[in-house]
């Protein structure tokens, strides 16, 4: 239960935190079901509870386009996922999102994941979707750091071998060098397992004024 008296941007930040631990539980289940080998009966038993709780949960539901989630509550500029909680591939609120870390270092956005069988396209290997949206994410939270923020015109993925599930995935995001008079960037990323780039992708930003977020100041 809330606390109706605490001021408000204390009890939407203490919702914020509830749905992003709720998130990650149902991350956790979203696993769990696709990966089970349980009997049909308890499989049907455990569906009777999940619909319950998916019933207490829908008796409100917030109109907003991010649920409340972004408006009036204070995050971390160095962290991507605290301004898109809902992104279905970077969000920590969202639990369709793949539990994917992000943090910027100098000049580049590095990021780490573990993709599960819920990813799954050929046998043991990612999705080329999921590689894609995975590709579409850094690119945009790259371009929004390094004061290139905008929108895409274009993105080019090469898939240069298959990206495995079940193990650590290393992801860059950088950005090329202007080029002067243009009012369009050149934003990169790539996954690693290893030493192996799995994909790579590059994308044109049509960069818009306000879409980049400034680092703090020390």
């Amino acid at each position: 239960m809330s606390d109706e008296s605490a001021p408000r941007e204390e009890r939407r930040a203490a919702r914020r935190r509830a749905l992003v631990g709720l998130a990650t539980t149902v991350r956790s289940l979203v696993d769990a079901t696709v990966s089970t080998d349980v009997d049909a009966l308890v499989v049907e038993q455990i569906a009777g509870e999940v619909a319950r709780l998916d019933a207490a949960l829908r008796e409100r539901l917030h109109p907003g386009p991010y649920s409340g989630l972004v408006g009036g509550v204070e995050f971390d500029v160095e962290r991507p996922a605290g301004r898109m909680p809902l992104s279905p591939f970077a969000g920590e609120a969202n639990p369709i999102a793949p539990p994917l870390d992000l943090h910027y270092e100098g000049e580049r956005l590095l990021g780490t994941v573990v993709l599960g069988k819920a990813y799954v396209g050929p046998p043991g290997t990612a999705h080329g979707g999921v590689v894609a949206g995975l590709m579409d994410q850094m690119l945009a939270a790259t371009g929004q750091r390094f004061r290139a923020g905008g929108v895409t015109a274009r993105m080019t993925v090469e898939f240069r071998r298959p990206t495995p599930l079940g193990v650590r995935l290393d992801l860059t995001g950088w950005l090329e060098p202007p080029v002067e008079g243009s009012s369009t960037r050149r934003v990169c990323a790539e996954i690693r397992h290893g030493d192996e780039v799995t994909a790579s992708a590059d994308a044109v930003i049509v960069v818009v004024p306000g879409f980049s977020v400034e680092p703090r100041r020390a």
